[in-house]
């Protein structure tokens, strides 16, 4: 198992990655998204506009429970996750990550009040 510094070290690379293809225009690649059972019929309203604005990108959506998905989140298994958490350990609360942001927000997606 990674430690946390050594998790966050490959996470800013691959962010810094695909910062470097969003400014080239081509972004590529693989988002793997955790999804709870219950925010499966919403899935669809965020990756098709999101694939077809970014057709390289490869989408997995995954159904699992909102444990998992903080789990897969951290140890980054899964780009994204889909679920409610009614408390969440500061260290483990998801954050923004810019150039998922900015391909989310350059594919017209509305976020609402999604936390990114």
């Amino acid at each position: 198992m990674c430690s946390h510094g050594t998790r966050r070290i490959v996470s800013d690379t691959r962010t810094m990655r695909h910062e470097i293809q969003s400014l080239k225009g081509d972004l590529s690649g693989h988002l793997r998204i955790g999804a709870i059972p219950t925010t499966l019929p919403f899935a669809p309203s965020l990756t098709v506009p999101f694939h077809e604005c970014f057709p390289k990108v490869r989408l997995t959506v995954l159904s699992t429970t909102s444990v998992d998905i903080l789990t897969s989140l951290e140890n980054l298994e899964v780009d994204v996750g889909m679920s409610y958490i009614d408390e969440c350990p500061e260290h483990q609360c998801a954050k923004s990550e810019p150039a998922l942001a900015n391909a989310i927000s350059a594919s017209g997606i509305r976020t609402g009040a999604a936390r990114l």
